[in-house]
C-alpha cells in the first residue's frame, strides 16, 4: 500500500525510480559489452596495415657481427608479437626515433619488452639502420 501511496503522491519520482531499476541492468550489460569489444585504438597497429608491412620480412644477418647475429632472434621474436616484423625492418625511423618507439612498445600489455630487452632491441635496430645508412659501426 505504501508503494501506491508513494506513486500517487509523487508520480514523477516513482516513475524515475522505476525506470532506473529497470534500465540499470541493461545499461550495465551494454557497458560491459562495449568495453570488451576492441575498437579504435585497441592494440594500436595490430589490425592496421602499413606500406612497410609489404617489404622484406627478414634480415640477412649472416655478415653482421656476432653480437648482432645473437640479438636478431630476440628482436624478431619480440617485435613480431604485435605487428609484422616487416613493419620495423622497412621503417623510416632512424637513431633516436627508435628510443621513443621501443619505449612506447615496451608499455604495451604483454609485449614482454623489459628495459634490458628494450636496450638489446635498440642495439640491434640502431646497428641495422646504421648499416643501411652507410655507417657500419
Amino acid at each position: 500500500m505504501a508503494a501506491s501511496n508513494d506513486a500517487s503522491a509523487h508520480p514523477v519520482k516513482y516513475w524515475v525510480r522505476t525506470m532506473i531499476r529497470r534500465l540499470f541492468p541493461i545499461t550495465a550489460l551494454l557497458a560491459l559489452l562495449f568495453a570488451a569489444t576492441p575498437g579504435q585504438g585497441a592494440d594500436e597497429g595490430s589490425d592496421k596495415v602499413f606500406e612497410a608491412d609489404f617489404g622484406a620480412a627478414t634480415v640477412d644477418v649472416s655478415d653482421y657481427p656476432e653480437e648482432m647475429r645473437e640479438l636478431y632472434p630476440l628482436y624478431a621474436r619480440k617485435c613480431s608479437k604485435c605487428h609484422t616484423l616487416a613493419r620495423s625492418i622497412n621503417s623510416t625511423y632512424r637513431g633516436d626515433e627508435w628510443d621513443r618507439y621501443v619505449a612506447r612498445m615496451s608499455r604495451k600489455p604483454n609485449s614482454g619488452i623489459s628495459p634490458g630487452t628494450g636496450d638489446k632491441i635498440l642495439t640491434f635496430l640502431k646497428y641495422h639502420f646504421g648499416r643501411a645508412d652507410g655507417d657500419d659501426g
